[in-house]
């Protein structure tokens, strides 16, 4: 994983995903039944801890099962830098 952790990873997908898809952070938040601010803490990192309640529910948001976002969030490299 290249040292970054799992959860730092789950949120370069999210946003990944936001930003490809148009979608804001209240969008997103709505879709996947979690709070904006929430979804603001997964992408910038600073949410320590992500549960498998939340995987669940970002997995949702994004029509992925959570199999999938983690194998997405596993990958070496996710194509997507911060701006």
């Amino acid at each position: 994983m290249g040292g970054k952790k799992l959860e730092y990873k789950i949120g370069l997908v999210l946003k990944k995903y936001r930003k490809e898809n148009g979608i804001t952070q209240e969008e997103f938040a709505k879709i996947s039944k979690v709070s904006q601010a929430y979804v603001s803490k997964i992408e910038r990192h600073s949410r320590k801890k992500v549960n498998l309640e939340i995987c669940s529910k970002l997995a949702n948001g994004m029509n992925l099962t959570i199999e999938e976002l983690l194998e997405k969030s596993l990958v070496k490299e996710v194509s997507y830098e911060k701006n």
